[in-house]
């Protein structure tokens, strides 16, 4: 099934969504945002934060991306090289997870600082790639298999 749009909206993509149907996409809904980085490796919304990870820290924005701050080594990111970013909401708090190549960042107080965990806390190594938060346990993934906090 093919949605039509009004003849306004002349230049379309055509988007296949697997197994529902076909829609048409006007091409100019997208408006770039200008960001330390163009590396762009997750992107998470959650608790009206709007979170990115990239090669040169975090973004954080709380008005849909209009604006962003950046995080960094400075706000006591393990590495400005995050792999990965997720967010858990605890207490009514947004707890920010920071998967960088020389350990695990977390922020209690919504991206203003930093603590670092790395290998001596448990980690199976520093270089972490990714991380995933569910409940009050900490998933985290890296070249040496999976930590989990307990």
């Amino acid at each position: 099934m093919i949605r039509n749009l009004p003849k306004e909206t002349q230049k379309e993509i055509l988007t296949y969504v697997p197994k529902t149907e076909f829609f048409m996409v006007p091409a100019n809904i997208f408006q770039y945002k200008e960001l330390p980085s163009d590396d762009i490796r997750r992107v998470v919304v959650s608790n009206n934060m709007l979170l990115v990870a990239h090669d040169l820290g975090i973004s954080i924005s709380h008005d849909g991306g209009k604006s962003f701050i950046n995080r960094t080594v400075t706000n006591g990111l393990a590495s400005n090289d995050a792999k990965d970013i997720a967010v858990a909401v605890y207490n009514n708090s947004s707890i920010i997870v920071v998967a960088t190549t020389d350990g695990l960042s977390i922020s209690s107080d919504g991206g203003i600082s930093f603590i670092t965990k790395a290998m001596m806390d448990g980690l199976g190594d520093h270089r972490v790639s990714s991380v995933f938060v569910s409940g009050q346990h900490i998933y985290v993934g890296g070249p040496k298999g999976l930590s989990i906090s307990w």
